[in-house]
């Protein structure tokens, strides 16, 4: 193809079926999952696995990373130094640590955690509890559905610099579509921790700070996944790998819901799939249970011309430097 006949940036190759394709992927994707578990997008396996998604696969690490839903909170507030510190019971790993300033002030976290250890519904309860749920779901670096729609070759750039035109480019309808297109594994926490490599808590001096991570080497295989929580548009691929049985067992399918997501250029309401609707559901139906939840993401057609172009241009990276 010359450059005269190049296709437009936003358009996949028309010579090529791109929606058999993206089905294909997807359907591999699946088949790698109830044959092999989640795999970690590095590492050494069996002749013949493979790993298309993981939370950490545009680092290339052998661990999986997944956010911790529901965790069991402890917290101190030192009144001399008007400082509040919540963190995991049983784990000195802090999850928030406040001292004065902006927003609310530490008391009110301290007063909002206790209301929730009392089982009280307040303001101040729902606070702390929306903390841990943004920064699992919808806000952050790790929060699972902004990772969701993330792609190597889209790399934030808060300067929009034209070096990074599929940064420029991207729309927010691409980035719906990618968070649509994927699924949550959800594993008892207890299970996780009995694999577990290391735990990781991101502190940043602010309101927004960290998500619950534990990391697993390798990988989770399938049976350590107790449900998975699937957009309900994805039942018919679901009905043709996974038996029936399992699908009984571990499958809960859901609806799209407008929630407030920080994702790449946009913080806003946007369509994306109920996963927290099932995860409040699982919480009710398992009384003090925490979960470890991990994002798989899935293929939309633009990710089959995009990959490609990608591919070349690594490609062409290699070849700079063996000439250099």
């Amino acid at each position: 193809m010359d450059a005269g006949s190049e296709l437009p940036k936003d358009q996949p190759n028309p010579e090529r079926p791109v929606s058999n394709l993206t089905q294909e992927k997807n359907r591999a994707i699946l088949r790698s999952i109830f044959e092999n578990g989640i795999l970690a997008p590095h590492g050494v396996y069996k002749r013949g696995q493979k790993t298309f998604s993981s939370n950490t696969s545009s680092e290339r690490t052998p661990t999986v990373v997944g956010n911790i839903f529901n965790p069991t909170l402890d917290a101190d507030y030192d009144q001399d130094k008007d400082e509040v510190t919540l963190k995991i019971k049983e784990n000195e790993n802090v999850l928030f640590h406040r001292q004065g300033g902006r927003f609310f002030p530490p008391k009110y976290y301290y007063q909002g955690f206790i209301d929730l250890q009392e089982g009280k519904d307040t303001q101040r309860s729902q606070l702390v509890n929306d903390l841990v749920l943004d920064q699992a779901l919808y806000y952050g670096w790790s929060a699972v559905l902004p990772v969701m729609a993330e792609r190597p070759w889209i790399i934030p750039d808060g300067n929009f610099s034209e070096s990074n035109q599929p940064y420029r480019d991207l729309k927010e309808s691409e980035c719906v579509a990618r968070m649509q297109a994927s699924i949550l594994a959800v594993a008892d926490l207890k299970d996780i921790k009995k694999m577990r490599k290391e735990m990781s808590v991101f502190n940043l001096p602010s309101l927004t700070s960290g998500p619950l991570e534990y990391l697993v080497e390798k990988g989770v295989p399938f049976e350590g996944i107790k449900y998975l929580i699937v957009p309900a548009h994805l039942k018919e691929e679901i009905e043709k790998i996974f038996p029936e049985e399992i699908i009984k067992q571990k499958v809960r399918f859901v609806e799209n819901t407008k929630k407030d997501v920080s994702v790449y250029k946009w913080w806003k309401e946007m369509q994306v799939p109920d996963y927290e609707g099932a995860l409040r559901q699982l919480t009710d139906e398992n009384p003090g249970e925490q979960f470890w939840i991990h994002g798989i993401r899935l293929t939309i057609p633009t990710d089959i011309w995009q990959e490609e172009k990608w591919e070349e241009y690594k490609g062409f990276e290699r070849d700079r430097k063996k000439v250099l």
